[in-house]
């Protein structure tokens, strides 16, 4: 078989030459794991002719993604070499398209992730001839981005895409963004701080499990093997964290598998992935960190900066006029008819950032701006499709971030730690598809701690139904958070109290008297009976002008926006200078 002919997949990536090649041969993918077929190491030897053109000695270049010649008895003469080089597909990387400050610093990154890899004996070299014909081999990629605060970051990692095996678990457990605000909550109460930190290179410092296949990475002069002591899967990685955190007397949450607590030394840390967020005493958090950096490599974090401000800045002209609401009243989302397929085959809206938009402020409602959820709830039924209503719909919420870009959820130093307080609502038949909206939010020591806008699956017939759906989705969040709560040792007051302005749902919810217009309500709704039953709930009705879980369902106006925000103690928060 001739080079032109053999079939593999090429990665060269040559820092050096500030360039770097995908080169895809003629066919797809035979497996040269084997050195038995001469022509594989033919092409080996074709490709390390001038190494691309590009200069070596650098330690990226050396060890990792020049493609070099393995010792062959195979000579290629200048045509075939270039023959199969010109049907090659040539894409310059990103590096030889930055300024030479930035090239500098990106080869800079390229180096230190290297030293990384070997810190941690991330890899072992084996001989092409000794991996076994039944292995199968990943290509090499280098991701380069440029980090939140500037810093430019290399990772170096194998096309998983080509992964033929079947993995059971490829996931970390991760808390819920209502258990970090119950976390910091409760260091208030405490008296205790919290911190923050984040594992540098945390992938690299979990062990593999014996029955864990070797991966091997192509291509160079040998094989890049995985380690045989290391792994790249997440839930490897949460394993080994709580590995560490068990061995010194911390207990995990049953409710949330990324919340720990040590009874003795009044501990807590939440972990998602390879971000910690501690709180504690003094003494107990030092001790902590001592014990995290003896294990991971971590770095510790100060106060984010402002997010709001990088969404406005972003997507927003700069001469957009501030407004004192995010949805106008009388304003329905996605009642504009959408465009035909043709039309928008070829519409000018599709190259508007509609996705971004609503993608970045979904983020912000979620940590800490409960007042957009129910926008993004909106926009984000259109996000296959939009008309340019919808889209100037989301750049109006982002007038209203613009206008409130420091606005917070704040905790009350003096709140009862034993009281969780919830609020429910619904609003009735959307009109673009005619299901009603679920509202719910849960306030602790204060703060909105959770909170929920959704649309329903089913279409209610009856506005009490609609409410009665809002209120058992409310008690469920509720209980699951006294849940979380119980399991690190800390007592919250039962029954729960949870507020709605629909009477009908207070009574359907207080008594199980079955009604002909309620028979078809689905079984699941009614666990809010179970819990009014068992002492755990009570549901009490409030006057539709003081629910503040309105400003998860509807648009309102600026007066009783403002009034609900002052009830959920939603204020301008002091943005870091860091």
């Amino acid at each position: 078989m001739g080079v032109e002919e053999a079939e593999a997949v090429y990665l060269a990536a040559c820092w050096g030459a500030e360039e770097a090649y995908v080169a895809t041969s003629f066919g797809v993918g035979e497996d040269l794991s084997s050195s038995a077929d001469p022509a594989a190491d033919a092409v080996d030897a074709a490709l390390s002719v001038g190494e691309f053109g590009g200069s070596t000695g650098t330690p990226l270049d050396r060890q990792l993604l020049i493609l070099r010649a393995q010792e062959a008895d195979v000579s290629v003469s200048d045509n075939d070499y270039a023959k199969w080089m010109s049907n090659m597909k040539v894409t310059p990387s990103i590096i030889s398209k930055m300024s030479p400050e930035n090239q500098e610093r990106f080869r800079e990154a390229d180096a230190a992730e290297v030293e990384k890899l070997e810190q941690h004996e991330t890899y072992i070299w084996r001989k092409r001839r000794e991996v076994p014909r039944s292995s199968q081999i990943f290509h090499i990629l280098a991701v380069r981005t440029t980090k939140a605060d500037g810093r430019p970051k290399t990772r170096l990692v194998i096309n998983g895409s080509q992964d033929e095996r079947q993995h059971e678990t490829l996931y970390a457990p991760t808390s819920r963004t209502a258990t970090v605000k119950l976390l910091i909550a409760m260091g208030l109460a405490k008296g205790h701080d919290t911190e923050q930190a984040d594992v540098e290179s945390a992938f690299l410092h979990a062990s593999m499990p014996e029955e864990q296949q070797p991966v091997f990475a192509y291509p160079t002069d040998e094989i890049l093997a995985r380690h045989p002591d290391k792994k790249k899967y997440e839930d490897i990685l949460n394993d080994h964290f709580v590995d560490v955190l068990k061995r010194e007397g911390f207990s995990q949450s049953a409710v949330d598998k990324g919340l720990f607590y040590h009874e003795a030394r009044d501990l807590y840390i939440n972990l998602y992935v390879d971000d910690a967020l501690l709180m504690g005493p003094p003494e107990g958090r030092e001790w902590l960190k001592e014990l995290l950096a003896s294990q991971f490599k971590m770095k510790w974090l100060g106060r984010p900066r402002l997010y709001a401000n990088k969404i406005v800045e972003a997507f927003l002209p700069p001469n957009s006029r501030p407004v004192t609401t995010p949805i106008a009243p009388g304003i329905h989302i996605g009642t504009e008819p959408l465009p035909s397929d043709e039309e928008w085959e070829h519409s000018p809206l599709r190259k508007l950032p509609y996705r971004q938009v609503v993608g970045s402020v979904l983020y912000l409602a979620t940590g800490t701006r409960p007042d957009l959820l129910y926008p993004v709830k909106e926009l984000a039924k259109w996000m296959s499709r939009w008309t340019q209503d919808d889209y100037d719909a989301a750049l109006r919420v982002l007038r209203y971030v613009k206008a409130r870009p420091s606005l917070g959820v704040q905790f009350d130093k003096g709140g009862d730690p034993t009281q969780l307080v919830g609020y429910a609502d619904a609003s009735f038949a959307d009109l673009a598809d005619r299901r009603s909206t679920s509202g719910w939010l849960w306030l602790y020591m204060g703060g909105i701690v959770s909170a929920q806008s959704r649309t329903q699956p089913r279409v209610s017939t009856l506005m009490v139904k609609a409410e009665y759906k809002s209120v058992s989705e409310c008690a469920k969040d509720g209980d699951a958070l006294a849940n979380t709560l119980k399991t690190i040792n800390v007592s919250v007051a039962r029954p729960l109290t949870l507020y709605s302005d629909g009477m009908g749902a207070c009574y359907v919810a207080s008594n199980k008297k079955d009604s002909r217009l309620l028979r078809h309500v689905d079984v699941r709704y009614h666990h809010v009976r179970e819990l009014v039953g068992d002492g755990l709930l009570r549901v009490v009705h409030i006057a539709g002008a003081d629910n503040p879980a309105d400003i998860l369902t509807k648009p309102m106006d600026r007066a009783t926006l403002e009034k609900h925000l002052r009830t959920l103690k939603m204020v301008p928060v002091q943005p870091s200078s860091e």
